[in-house]
């Protein structure tokens, strides 16, 4: 009976939301990290109206309203006034009602199209001098159609997994909180909503900013010349099929920002990835390097350098090596065809001043590169007695770089790299365009594994391990008793991108969005997107060898399997990707 009861209060929910029209990807408050916030928190420290900021977003409200203020007293007009209308928005109602409806379709795919709409509330709520609160409360509503989106590119995330069914319809509660307390210079921040930290708006290698929403406790540190910040987040663990959910899996991140001259800093930060109990030792400023010594070294850590320069007004050039696991043994001997699970990503960001910059608004250029088995890592299981247990196809990965079965850093798969291009225009005012290039190319990981370490994997129950070449597969494979053996002898060679069958991804995309602000509305935006993509080998990111509980497997079923995955990859593939909508706040 209660459960029924349940089911319809969700039913008349979704009701209500069909009744107005609502909305969903253009939420404006500081906490969405998709906001005209933080592409223009970019551009202006750029341009040099606001001090270098802090890489790890999103930001406090307090530096966000600081950031609002330096550039409304700034001598660009134009740029005073975007930021006019920013705090605004920031300091105005506490509470806003948004809404959008939006329709995706593939005019490539026999026009397959999907509806979305959204309605909620949103707004941001100082409490007292030291303390705010910024909050996005709405209920997203889809029809059930199985749309498909581009490949290697992040899908919409932060709704929970427990729909209420209205006909062709499903809604799912979407909603952002984050609490801030402190000042502009020193502040907590704790609360449920997306995270990133890069030196890029379009792409990272660290903290995807379109990952699925997560709980998190964040100390930031800003000053002139030093940032420090220590977050802690509450991540959701999955076994290697995703239909399973888990919980106690965290990330311990912490970074420090050397500010040395007006053109250059330097940063070090660091990762733990663990789970299965909550680890005081990753709260603390030390180096995770020496607290995961405390816990037999069992966890998961990764650590990363980056170089930002700022040699002329408007630009920005950076680069950044996150490394996972090296084989220093051999790099010390200069030999580098050996295990490196790193990732790069170097990028320049160019925002024009003067009459060109009335126009031409921003310019990311990047290049990524992911390594071979980078984000994967198997789970350890040990007893109290020290002695490792299996944890079988069912249980959780505690380990690996997933959120929520998603790779925390990257849409991208190991195995790959991506240069991407984005140019932004305004032409006239409220009317933005941006158009987009980027070009993939990846290699699926297990075309380069020997006859015997494909054998095993064919030995193995289904779903043991995976062999798609994504984040889930790691180099290591159990025996019996459940002891790790050794890694296979592809993990331990830098095979980026020597794969006889090698996918391509083309991308076009061109965004048109107009916003209108009319006297009644805080404003009205109105927008098309169309993406343009062309695969060359659509399904090398396919497994290849998929546990079958074989007794043996011999060098003809290897080859089996492996044309198998050859014949279903498809030589050309296009697809037309477009998006329109509205969305309303008022």
């Amino acid at each position: 009976m209660n459960s029924l009861k349940i089911e319809d209060m969700k039913k008349v929910g979704l009701l209500i939301a069909l009744l107005t029209l609502c909305g969903f990807a253009f939420s404006q408050t500081s906490l969405n990290l998709d906001s005209d916030y933080y592409l223009n928190f970019s551009r202006w420290e750029n341009l040099g109206l606001v001090d270098k900021l802090p890489e790890q977003k999103p930001y406090s409200y307090f530096l966000v309203e600081s950031l609002l203020k330096t550039v409304m007293e700034c001598d660009d007009e134009v740029e005073a006034e975007k930021a006019a209308v920013l705090y605004k928005k920031l300091t105005g109602k506490k509470l806003y009602i948004y809404g959008l409806y939006e329709e995706n379709l593939n005019a490539k795919q026999d026009f397959e199209h999907q509806e979305l709409f959204d309605l909620g509330v949103e707004g941001e709520i100082p409490l007292f001098p030291y303390a705010a609160i910024s909050y996005e409360l709405k209920d997203t509503i889809q029809d059930n159609s199985n749309l498909s989106f581009p490949v290697f590119t992040d899908k919409p995330h932060g709704t929970a997994a427990d729909p209420a069914h209205f006909g062709p319809f499903s809604a799912n509660l979407n909603m952002n909180t984050v609490a801030s307390f402190g000042t502009k210079d020193i502040s907590v921040l704790a609360g449920l909503a997306q995270s990133n930290f890069s030196p890029m708006y379009y792409e990272s290698i660290v903290l995807d900013k379109n990952l699925f929403h997560s709980a998190f406790i964040s100390f930031v540190l800003d000053k002139p010349k030093f940032n420090y910040t220590q977050t802690i987040y509450a991540l959701t663990a999955t076994n290697n099929s995703n239909t399973i959910l888990y919980p106690e899996k965290y990330m311990a991140f912490h970074s420090a920002t050397l500010k040395l001259l007006p053109w250059f800093s330097l940063l070090y930060y660091e990762n733990m990835i663990y789970g299965g109990r909550f680890d005081l030792a990753y709260l603390l400023p030390t180096p995770f390097m020496v607290s995961q010594s405390l816990s037999g070294f069992a966890d998961n850590l990764q650590m990363g350098i980056g170089l930002r320069f700022y040699p002329l007004t408007g630009l920005k050039l950076s680069a950044d090596v996150f490394v996972d696991d090296l084989n220093v043994n051999e790099l010390v001997k200069f030999n580098f065809d050996t295990r490196l699970y790193t990732a790069f990503l170097f990028g320049s960001q160019y925002t024009p001043g003067g009459k060109l910059g009335s126009v031409l608004k921003n310019i990311e250029a990047s290049y990524t590169l992911i390594a071979p088995y980078i984000y994967s890592h198997q789970q350890y299981n040990k007893d109290a007695l020290g002695n490792s247990v299996y944890s079988g196809i069912r249980g959780a990965n505690y380990q690996n770089y997933s959120h929520y079965g998603y790779n925390i850093a990257t849409p991208l798969y190991p195995n790959s790299d991506k240069i991407n291009l984005v140019v932004t225009l305004e032409p006239v005012s409220n009317l933005k365009i941006s158009c987009g290039n980027s070009f993939v190319r990846h290699g699926n990981i297990s075309e380069s594994i020997t006859t015997e370490e494909a054998g095993c994997y064919l030995k193995a129950e289904n779903g043991e391990y995976v062999t798609d070449g994504s984040y889930k597969q790691h180099p290591e494979y159990s025996s019996e008793n459940g002891e790790w053996k050794n890694r296979t002898d592809t993990s331990e060679k830098f095979d980026f991108l020597k794969q006889n069958t090698l996918m391509y991804v083309f991308n076009d995309t061109l965004k048109v969005e107009y916003t209108f602000r009319p006297k009644y509305f805080e404003s009205i935006k109105v927008y098309v997107q169309n993406v343009f993509e062309y695969i060359k080998n659509d399904g090398v990111q396919n497994e290849i060898y998929p546990g079958q509980s074989l007794s043996e497997a011999s060098a003809a079923d290897v080859q089996n399997y492996y044309k198998t995955w050859k014949d279903n990859i498809r030589p050309d593939t296009f697809n037309d990707y477009i998006t329109i909508g509205v969305s309303l706040c008022w």
